[in-house]
């Protein structure tokens, strides 16, 4: 049960990503993906924008779905399937993953489907018992990283949850995002303008950045619409280059629509939405999809 500081966190995921990167009718393949779930959580924290009342209901609309459904989850897995995935599936985005009331079947599914992903869950850990995190590995779960907004009194209880349960230590991590030493333990990004840094002593950065990014280049994000993202920042979610229930995750994935972004970020270009309101560097992980994907340009 490791306490993961931000350099170790992005160092790990980075390592993910490295093991499994691979190509797919030779173009390089996401190996992140990360699914929202649902359009809820247990708090309103106030560097994230569920913060604001209204925020579901402007992603959304006044009619919005409340989790994804398992049959629209289904097919995404079956397309994953299709290119042989092999990478990170992760739950986490614009809610509480663990809300969802069939999380448990989600998990066996894409077990069922893909022997060799990595699911990983990332919780405030409010809803955590022992019987729903033994419940969680039971149905597949490889590994869960808890943000702990409390303080050690959080930390202490969910390690003693932990070690009654019987889950093997080894499958959960903490991250401090509780306001400790003048920080929350991890850069708070803009989530596309969406929050106030100057609130959170962090030195306001003149955008666009001006700088490439490696996230088009290894990620996607899958939300509970069927709306597929290439970014996990983007909050808004401006600019979405297509729809699993319209079209094949890989299809999205060769889309000119995204091509055409990677080669504006590949020159530093985001003089467009949504990266145009972007504060996040957005290389710190995944180079090794981006230098592929150049090599493929010099050819």
């Amino acid at each position: 049960m490791d306490k993961l500081t931000e350099k170790q966190w992005l160092k790990r995921k980075d390592l993910n990503i490295h093991k499994t990167f691979k190509q797919y009718q030779d173009f390089p393949a996401f190996s992140n993906i990360e699914f929202n779930l649902i359009a809820a959580c247990t708090r309103r924290c106030v560097f994230c924008p569920v913060s604001n009342p209204k925020y579901y209901e402007l992603l959304y609309g006044d009619i919005r779905p409340k989790h994804i459904t398992t049959d629209l989850y289904l097919k995404a897995i079956e397309d994953l399937k299709d290119i042989e995935y092999s990478g990170v599936i992760s739950y986490s985005g614009f809610g509480e993953p663990l809300l969802h009331p069939k999380l448990e079947l989600l998990i066996s599914l894409t077990k069922q489907h893909l022997i060799s992903v990595r699911v990983v869950i990332i919780s405030n850990g409010d809803l955590l018992n022992n019987s729903k995190i033994k419940g969680l590995f039971d149905a597949g779960l490889d590994e869960i990283v808890v943000s702990l907004y409390d303080g050690k009194a959080q930390l202490d209880k969910l390690r003693h949850i932990v070690k009654i349960s019987g889950v093997p230590e080894e499958k959960v991590f903490f991250r401090r995002r509780y306001f400790n030493g003048r920080n929350y333990g991890f850069s708070i990004s803009n989530r596309c303008g969406l929050v106030n840094i100057k609130s959170f002593d962090k030195i306001e950065v003149s955008i666009p950045l001006g700088k490439k990014c490696y996230y088009p280049f290894n990620f996607i994000k899958i939300d509970l619409n069927g709306d597929v993202l290439y970014c996990p920042h983007n909050w808004k979610k401006l600019n979405i280059p297509g729809n699993v229930t319209r079209n094949s995750i890989w299809e999205i994935w060769r889309s000119k629509k995204l091509e055409n972004i990677r080669h504006k970020l590949s020159q530093a270009d985001r003089e467009f939405l949504p990266c145009s309101l972007c504060d996040v560097e957005g290389t710190k992980s995944g180079k090794e999809g981006y230098v592929a994907w150049e090599n493929i340009q010099n050819i």
